[in-house]
């Protein structure tokens, strides 16, 4: 799922980054899809994580998907490492916010 999404930003930078700016520029409409949009991978998220769901580990995976959705932007614009380390860099700081 995570090598899916950074090959889609890869390959549709801008209209992620028109889609994400859209969200969180005033329009109701596309804030509303972004909040769909985001819940649903979170949801999908922790069923890959096992479907074990509490109010934290909730926020911790949204809050990962924000950091991703940032960190991937600026790389997909600006490599400053491999595809492969970016991808465990996200895996392994996934792995350490629900370690608790």
């Amino acid at each position: 799922m995570l090598d899916r999404h950074v090959g889609w930003v890869e390959a549709y930078r801008e209209t992620h980054l028109a889609f994400v700016r859209g969200a969180s520029g005033g329009d109701p409409w596309m804030a509303e899809v972004y909040e769909d949009t985001r819940e649903a991978l979170v949801d999908l998220g922790i069923g890959a994580l096992g479907g074990l769901e509490d109010p934290l580990r909730r926020q911790l995976v949204r809050a990962w998907f924000a950091f991703t959705e940032d960190l991937v932007l600026q790389w997909a614009r600006e490599p400053a490492t491999g595809r492969a380390d970016l991808l465990a860099l996200l895996t392994d700081l996934l792995d350490r916010l629900l370690d608790r």
